[in-house]
């Protein structure tokens, strides 16, 4: 889903295409984009029901960056990233740009939402004969489901994919052996394949030169800002690894293999500046969105970057945006000094992941959270002049007409007290995330009726799928929460109508939701 809101005042224009002046006269779509004969190609898969809802030039496929930087200049390989979703590329289209490419070898990264996007290209790449593998969220979240979904991949991957691929490319073109955990293989039994693919520490992933992988880097868009509207230039940045909390209804715990590894890795605040001067001072960028859950977790933290900046002579040069929780920001060490140097550094807006205005629902998720610590948070970033954004989910497994009234009272009322922008979602359970697991147990008589997960096209822009709010929303008549999805869904709407003040025309397709 979004991170943003079209109905909000604070982001505008957030329609967006790659412009094809980008792509005119080149042999091929793929970046780097003055190389061909790749012996790896890694295909950001398009999710077809988000093209139009959200801003495609937004977020970069960061993971799948990370993955083919690896490839190339750790492990020596030619490798390449074609990003089918922000390029809006048809099955045919890519089958044409894998062979204009020369490439030897496919990647695929499919969630748990575009699964029949990818195998889709699954089969171009088995009718013009070019192997695939595939890796991300839906291999990782659930291998044996992938194994059956993908059946003719030459591996797959659970687990991060920057030494996977190593591997990989090594099997397949230097006749390596195959020894490290985590990767299936075909015909390879999927028992031993129980643990993770060993992971970089973030200082050891190769720095993502974005002008050279990325199609159009910056993404223009107009905010509102001190009073006034802008246009800005804006990078973006996945500087950490993973997620130190552990909630519920989200996949990280799964990802990061919590419980038998680090769930969370930053890297030293040089590599951090490193990034920042490259897409500032290179690019030309003047805003920055760290898409990390925590791109900062300590007042030391912001105080480092600050004076790094600072030395580095970028301090007033761009403003940025980030996510965090608010605990954090009511850390001791968050004091008014470290609060003005992050304002000083540029931060103008920080979101908020709260989900629910009832301290029982917070409980049971996991959030470690409570609604007086965002009230304490929202009115601290406004006192340091820096816009609130909050993140909210209504419609958790069992939750009362009472504690959604709660939220939604709980939204209004943080807009009395500053928070700018709201964007909040009806509760979907994904596989591999600890409430999939027990809506399985409990009631799995409700999974078929999930539909977002049961999506089948012919056509990857759109034109021959189900309409996007039929992923948008659960089915009306279905029984999560205490009270109907169609209920739920109304809630959502009028919770949304009333922060923002007008009507959601359209808002059944809302990235908001």
């Amino acid at each position: 889903m979004s991170k943003n809101c079209q109905f909000g005042l604070t982001i505008f224009n957030q329609s967006h295409r790659i412009n094809e002046l980008h792509t005119e006269g080149r042999t091929h779509w793929a970046m780097p984009a003055e190389e061909h004969d790749f012996d790896f190609l890694g295909i950001n898969v398009p999710s077809t029901y988000q093209q139009g809802l959200i801003p495609d030039g937004e977020e970069p496929p960061w993971g799948f960056l990370r993955v083919v930087a690896t490839a190339r200049e750790r492990f020596g390989f030619k490798a390449g990233l074609l990003d089918a979703h922000r390029l809006w590329l048809q099955p045919e289209q890519i089958g044409a740009q894998i062979k204009a490419a020369g490439a030897k070898l496919v990647g695929l990264n499919p969630t748990s939402v575009n699964v029949p996007e990818a195998i889709a290209i699954a089969r171009i790449c088995d009718r013009i004969g070019v192997p695939y593998i595939l890796g991300g969220i839906h291999a990782t979240l659930g291998l044996s489901n992938a194994v059956q979904d993908f059946p003719k991949a030459f591996a797959i991957v659970r687990g991060n994919g920057e030494v996977a691929i190593g591997e990989i490319l090594s099997v397949a073109f230097r006749g390596a052996e195959k020894r490290l955990p985590g990767i299936w293989y075909q015909g390879q039994n999927l028992l031993p394949v129980t643990e993770y693919a060993p992971k970089l520490a973030p200082d050891d992933i190769p720095m993502i030169r974005q002008d050279v992988y990325i199609e159009e880097p910056l993404y223009r868009h107009t905010i509102y800002h001190a009073g006034a509207f802008k246009e800005v230039r804006e990078a973006t940045l996945f500087v950490t690894y993973g997620c130190p909390f552990e909630c519920t209804f989200c996949a990280s715990p799964i990802m990061v293999n919590r419980g038998n590894d680090v769930p969370y890795a930053r890297p030293e605040v040089s590599r951090i500046l490193d990034e920042v001067e490259h897409v500032v001072s290179g690019l030309g960028a003047d805003a920055v969105y760290f898409l990390d859950d925590m791109a900062f977790i300590s007042g030391g933290n912001i105080r480092d970057f600050y004076l790094g900046l600072e030395s580095r002579s970028l301090l007033g040069k761009f403003m940025w945006r980030g996510l965090t929780r608010a605990p954090v920001i009511l850390r001791r060490d968050f004091n008014d000094e470290v609060m003005g140097m992050m304002q000083a550094s540029g931060a103008w807006k920080i979101a908020l992941g709260v989900e629910s205005g009832n301290d029982i629902v917070l409980k049971r998720i996991k959030k470690k959270v409570a609604t007086h610590q965002v009230v304490q948070a929202v009115q601290k970033l406004v006192r340091f002049g820096i816009q609130p954004k909050g993140f909210f989910v209504l419609g958790f497994p069992g939750e009362t007409r009472s504690q959604i009234e709660d939220t939604v009272r709980f939204i209004a009322d943080l807009k009395t007290i500053g928070m700018t922008e709201a964007g909040i979602f009806q509760f979907k359970p994904y596989p591999g995330t600890e409430e999939f697991g027990l809506l399985m147990a409990e009631r799995p008589d409700l999974v078929p009726q999930l539909s977002y997960l049961k999506r089948t096209y012919t056509d990857l822009a759109g034109r021959a799928r189900e309409s996007a709010e039929n992923h948008v929303w659960l089915p009306d008549d279905l029984r999560i929460a205490e009270i109907p999805s169609g209920e739920v869904r109304t809630y959502i709407t009028g919770a949304l109508e009333a922060f923002y003040g007008f009507g959601l025309s359209g808002g059944l397709t809302s990235p908001c939701v």
